[in-house]
């Protein structure tokens, strides 16, 4: 993500694709991207309230943003589709190769390191450039972190419809800009949510 949003997708990966089959997905569900850095304890405590991706066992993922022009203007809580991708997992290497198949952020592909953790809370090291060791060193450390809900649960207020917001906006929300975690826009979330939840 190398404008402020340069994709951390949540995809862990093999090497090159045709070298090996891909393993099982390893992060199952609903997740929040978390960057390491100052938001991070706000992020934790509001993940999965402003955007989550929803990733499937065979490395298929969707990520999801809120419309929070919708939400702002009349209260109404969406999440609206942001990315859409694979990544292939190669469990021997802890790597995953993530390939957006189509992004409104321009994103591009990328390795992670799955370093250490669960499957509820992984921490990973995403590089753009390749995935060797001295690539870690120079990749964005961040954590995948399970919501606090399923996927069921939310279901009523995710759209099939791609969102609008700018670039920039989205990067704001997504790495969780304290004004979209303050207490107020975080309780008018977790109220929409609650209807659904």
């Amino acid at each position: 993500m190398r404008w402020l949003v340069k994709t951390v997708v949540v995809c862990l990966a093999t090497a090159s694709p045709g070298i090996a089959l891909a393993d099982d997905y390893p992060l199952v569900g609903l997740y929040s991207i978390i960057p390491d850095g100052p938001y991070a304890e706000i992020a934790r405590e509001n993940r999965c309230l402003t955007a989550f991706v929803s990733q499937e066992k065979n490395g298929d993922y969707t990520w999801y943003v809120a419309d929070v022009d919708r939400l702002l203007a009349d209260g109404t809580l969406q999440y609206q589709i942001l990315e859409t991708g694979r990544c292939d997992y190669n469990a021997t290497d802890r790597v995953e190769f993530c390939e957006p198949e189509r992004s409104a952020m321009g994103s591009e592909k990328n390795w992670s390191l799955h370093r250490k953790g669960d499957a509820d809370d992984m921490e990973i090291v995403t590089s753009w450039q390749g995935k060797g060791a001295s690539d870690w060193e120079m990749g964005t450390p961040s954590h995948m972190v399970r919501c606090p809900f399923q996927r069921e649960q939310v279901k009523a207020l995710i759209s099939n419809n791609w969102t609008t917001l700018t670039k920039d906006l989205v990067g704001r929300i997504i790495w969780n800009d304290p004004a979209w975690t303050n207490k107020d826009f975080a309780r008018a979330i977790r109220d929409a949510q609650g209807k659904s939840l």
